[in-house]
C-alpha cells in the first residue's frame, strides 16, 4: 500500500502545481477551451453531412455517432491528460533526468507519470464528453448510468494499454538514444479512432483488438453505452482486454529491465 500511498501523494502534488501554474493564465485557458469548442462544432458538422449526404454511415446513426465523438473526447482527454509521461518517457532518458527519479524511493515510471499530469486537458475532455453525450441524450440516445460507467471504464482501461506499449517504445531510447520518430509513430495510432472501427477491414479489427486494444478506446464503449452489446456477450473481449494489458505490461516491464542493465548514469 505504501507505493501507492507516494504514488498518490506525488499525483496530487503534481496537479495542484500543474493546475495552479494554468490558472496564472487564465485567457491561455480560455482560448484553450474555446479552440476546442470550436473543433467539436466542426467535427459534428462534419458528422452532419456525411448523413445528410449518405443518409447512414456502417449501421451507426447520428446520435450514436455523437456518442462515438464523446468518447473519442474522453478517451484522449485521459491518454494525453493523464498519460502524457509514458507517452514522452523517452526524453526522461535521453536527457539523463533518469538519475533524479531514480534516486528517489518511487518507482521513476510512476513518478514521471504523476508529475506530468495535465489538468486542463482532463477539464476540456470532461466538459466536452458531458456536452456532447447531453446532446445525444436529448435527441433520443438510450443510455443508462450503469452501462455509461463501464463503458469509461473500458476508455480508460484502453487508454492504460496505450501507455504500457508507449512505455515499451520509450524504452529503445536506452539502446538508440533519441528516439522521437518513434514518439511520433505512436501518435498515428490515434488516427484509427476518427472513425467507427466497426468500418475497418476485419484484419485491423484484430489487429486493434489483440494487438493495441484501441478498439476498447472509442468504438467498443460507445457501442456498449447504446445497448447495442449485451451484457452476456462482453465476456470474450473483456477477457482480450485484460489478455493484451497483461501481455504489455510484462513486455514493458521485460524492456525496463534490460534498459536499465545498459543505462550509464550522467553522473557516472
Amino acid at each position: 500500500m505504501e507505493p501507492l500511498k507516494q504514488a498518490a501523494r506525488v499525483l496530487a502534488v503534481g496537479f495542484g502545481v500543474r493546475l495552479r501554474a494554468r490558472a496564472q493564465w487564465r485567457f491561455s485557458l480560455f482560448l484553450e477551451m474555446g479552440s476546442t469548442a470550436v473543433w467539436m462544432v466542426v467535427y459534428l458538422l462534419f458528422w452532419d453531412l456525411i448523413f445528410v449526404r449518405s443518409g447512414g454511415f456502417g449501421g451507426w446513426t447520428f446520435p450514436s455517432v455523437m456518442v462515438f465523438v464523446a468518447f473519442q473526447e474522453l478517451f484522449f482527454g485521459i491518454s494525453r491528460g493523464l498519460f502524457l509521461g509514458a507517452l514522452t518517457y523517452w526524453w526522461i532518458i535521453h536527457t539523463g533526468r533518469l538519475d533524479v527519479h531514480l534516486a528517489r524511493p518511487m518507482d521513476p515510471r510512476l513518478t514521471a507519470i504523476c508529475l506530468s499530469v495535465d489538468p486542463p486537458q482532463l477539464i476540456r475532455s470532461c466538459l466536452m464528453f458531458s456536452l456532447v453525450l447531453g446532446i445525444a441524450v436529448s435527441m433520443g440516445f438510450p443510455l443508462s448510468l450503469f452501462r455509461l460507467l463501464i463503458a469509461v471504464l473500458l476508455a480508460f482501461l484502453s487508454a492504460v494499454g496505450k501507455a504500457l506499449l508507449a512505455l515499451s517504445i520509450n524504452y529503445i531510447a536506452f539502446w538508440w538514444g533519441n528516439v522521437d520518430a518513434l514518439h511520433e509513430l505512436i501518435g498515428t495510432f490515434d488516427h484509427f479512432l476518427s472513425v467507427p472501427m466497426t468500418v475497418l477491414p476485419n484484419a485491423l479489427q484484430i489487429f486493434f483488438t489483440i494487438g493495441i486494444p484501441l478498439f476498447f478506446a472509442v468504438t467498443f464503449p460507445a457501442l456498449f453505452a447504446g445497448d447495442r452489446l449485451s451484457l452476456a456477450s462482453m465476456g470474450r473481449p473483456l477477457l482480450l482486454l485484460v489478455a493484451c494489458l497483461g501481455g504489455w505490461a510484462f513486455v514493458q516491464e521485460l524492456l525496463w529491465r534490460r534498459g536499465l542493465r545498459r543505462y550509464e548514469s550522467y553522473r557516472g
